[in-house]
């Protein structure tokens, strides 16, 4: 399988994202990968409370994140974001943070599970997303 088409989400770094330096904190990283997959949905069309009522939810299963070099304080960056990977209940993301340089500041592989909310167990990743996200 190969990659799907990088989407790219804007970030800039706030006050409140930052610590006592003025640097990124480290898990506010992870907020802005969340933000980016979130936003890739919506760009496809597929609206997470609609899917909830349909007893359709995705959650992090797995992440591997490398820190390059820190982000700082009203830095404007971008996440992009492709699908490397898709199974029959998960996809496997690739993420990364970049600077104006397209440079990665950091960068995860976030596998995500499809599952029913109510039992927490897996299902099928709804066709019609299967489909979008691979384009």
């Amino acid at each position: 399988m190969t990659e799907s088409t990088p989407f790219r989400w804007p970030i800039r770094v706030y006050y409140e994202d930052t610590d006592a330096g003025g640097v990124v904190y480290h898990a506010n990283y992870l907020n802005y990968f969340e933000r980016a997959r979130t936003e890739l949905l919506r760009e496809i069309g597929v609206n997470q409370q609609a899917l909830f009522a349909e007893h359709t939810a995705f959650v992090v299963r797995h992440m591997d994140i490398d820190f390059h070099r820190g982000a700082r304080l009203d830095d404007a960056l971008e996440v992009v974001t492709t699908v490397s990977a898709m199974g029959r209940a998960s996809m496997t993301f690739c993420q990364s943070l970049v600077n104006f340089d397209q440079k990665a500041l950091c960068a995860a592989t976030v596998k995500i599970a499809c599952v029913d909310p109510k039992n927490m167990k897996p299902k099928s990743i709804p066709t019609q997303i299967k489909s979008e996200m691979m384009t």
